[in-house]
């Protein structure tokens, strides 16, 4: 019976193999063959239909190819651009980033976020950016021999290491947007580089800015700037960066600020409404340097941690109120809230929205100076010297 069993089972593999049927490696393509698209580009096209810009990656010395052209739709794009490709196919498989242009990411983006939550030819984890104040085809057309990936990553790793942003995917969009009716979206700017990099003058950079806020089907807001420093201590992003503070006795200094946690909690009235949210934050600094030189005294360091403070205390505020302005709760506050208190959140979570724009934002911030880099305070060790 079981050798019976097995026979059975090879014969069904060779006819699913033989012709007329249908192979899991029919659609299989040599890579030599493909153009492997890296990095796409949505602007607004004009008269309801949309422009795409798709750019390939590098290929040992030749550069990305760059196409663009418009289409009814992101598919009819596609299947349009493919006429005009120099080799057999485009592969969508590898793309990283999708850059929106503002004029349409402000406008509307259903066409856009239908294909990449439907679409098999696809990965959800794409990272999806909004260029404020630009042409997504401009930047990706200008950016250099590394093309608009390179550009792109290298935003990426800056945005992450000095927390000014973060490039969320389209699948934590998908999910924030179902979940919360808002999402943040990374938000960058194109900045010329002529007089700063000199081997590539005049080309295009692609610079971090901030969050870009999506309610619904379009860009409603922008939290941009220093202000944007506050999502990321609220959420835990980014490593840090720095920031010039001054004290009122004139003491300036250069503090690496990274956040060590923030608790959000909510505190309620008798009669069951959200009277406030209370943050608080906790910091963690380093002198990187100290105008003027000389050594910090503790009283000098103090003035510098309460300055800290006050800084990240307004990067805060900053944030949440334009979240509670704007009724896009894209930070999960209502997360925080269920979490602590269930019963009381249940009760208003259908006025929700309503609840938090008239809730008092209450905002704490403590900060340690745990690092002072001047050697000369550093204790000698046998054998070891500093600063000689």
């Amino acid at each position: 019976m079981a050798r019976r069993i097995i026979c059975a089972a090879l014969c069904l593999a060779l006819c699913l193999c033989s012709g007329g049927c249908v192979s899991i490696y029919s659609s299989y393509r040599d890579v030599g063959e493909l153009h492997l698209i890296q990095t796409m580009g949505f602007d607004d096209g004009g008269d309801g239909t949309l422009r795409l810009t798709i750019a390939s990656g590098t290929s040992g010395e030749a550069g990305p190819t760059v196409m663009s052209l418009r289409g009814e739709s992101v598919t009819d794009a596609i299947n349009r651009l493919r006429v005009f490709s120099v080799r057999e196919d485009m592969s969508y498989a590898h793309a990283r980033y999708a850059v929106l242009g503002s004029d349409f990411a402000e406008n509307d983006l259903s066409q856009c976020l239908d294909f990449f939550f439907r679409s098999v030819q696809i990965r959800m984890d794409v990272g999806l950016v909004v260029l404020h104040g630009g042409s997504a085809g401009e930047l990706m057309t200008a950016t250099g021999e590394g093309g608009a990936n390179d550009a792109l990553s290298s935003m990426d790793r800056i945005a992450s290491r000095d927390g000014w942003s973060h490039v969320f995917s389209f699948q934590d969009t998908a999910r924030a947007l179902t979940e919360r009716g808002a999402a943040l979206v990374c938000s960058i700017g194109a900045e010329d580089t002529e007089g700063i990099v000199f081997s590539e003058s005049g080309e295009l950079a692609a610079v971090p800015r901030g969050y870009a806020v999506v309610v619904g089907q379009r860009v409603a807001c922008y939290i941009e700037g220093e202000s944007a420093r506050g999502v990321d201590l609220l959420l835990g992003l980014g490593g840090g960066g720095s920031a010039v503070v001054t004290t009122p006795d004139g003491v300036q200094a250069t503090l690496g600020i990274r956040s060590d946690g923030c608790d959000i909690s909510p505190v309620w009235r008798a009669d069951g409404s959200l009277e406030a949210i209370e943050v608080s934050c906790s910091l963690n600094c380093a002198a990187n340097e100290l105008k003027g030189g000389g050594i910090l005294t503790d009283a000098e360091a103090h003035a510098l941690c309460a300055e800290a403070e006050r800084l990240a205390g307004r990067w805060l505020l900053d944030t949440l109120e334009l979240v509670k302005i704007y009724g896009a709760d894209c930070l999960g506050l209502a997360d925080y809230v269920r979490r602590a208190s269930p019963e009381e959140f249940a009760a208003v979570e259908e006025r929700w929205a309503g609840e938090l724009a008239r809730a008092e934002l209450r905002v704490s911030v403590t900060a340690e100076l745990e690092r002072d880099y001047d050697l000369r305070t550093m204790p000698e060790r046998e054998g070891e010297h500093y600063g000689s």
